[in-house]
């Protein structure tokens, strides 16, 4: 719940870093709130589109969600077909 909070914190005060928005997406993911954490995936990809754990992250939480992700895998597979969860 810390991680959640000090990486909400960190996106508060530097809005386009990348990794604070995955930080508070994976913490998010981590307490199961998927919700928030779809949020911030989509603020990760906002500030870098082709970030690959941005897209992982995006994908396992539309996937946690029950929504499609084709979108994501498709993207993942054009960066790095290693990368297709």
């Amino acid at each position: 719940k810390n991680a959640l909070k000090y990486a909400v914190n960190a996106t508060t005060l530097i809005p386009d870093s990348v990794e604070s928005w995955l930080a508070a997406g994976w913490s998010a993911l981590d307490m199961g709130d998927f919700e928030k954490s779809n949020d911030f995936f989509d603020s990760a990809i906002g500030c870098e589109m082709y970030c690959p754990d941005a897209l992982i992250g995006k994908a396992l939480v539309l996937e946690k969600l029950g929504k499609d992700n084709t979108l994501y895998h498709n993207a993942l597979s054009e960066i790095d077909p290693d990368l297709v969860i």
